[in-house]
């Protein structure tokens, strides 16, 4: 059940209704592809461990930090977790 809570909330997420919107995808539509790691990996530049965390248990995962060059204010180099 936690795991449908978390993807209810997920629907309520300006994002996800922007993509909804733009898509003409459903509710369910949303919610079914939100518990394939396939269409969730195709769709992020997320690796294959966290589209399958998110299909199983809802959870985003960490945000990347990047390494900055300050003098430039450029991400030079970006570092997942």
């Amino acid at each position: 059940m936690p795991h449908e809570m978390s993807l209810a909330k997920t629907l309520e997420r300006p994002d996800v209704q922007f993509a909804k919107a733009a898509t003409g995808l459903t509710d369910e539509q949303v919610l079914a592809r939100a518990k394939d790691p396939d269409w969730i990996q195709q769709q992020t530049n997320w690796s294959r461990l966290e589209a399958e965390h998110f299909a199983r248990a809802g959870e985003l995962p960490p945000m990347p930090t990047g390494v900055v060059d300050q003098k430039r204010d450029l991400c030079t180099e970006t570092l997942r977790g």
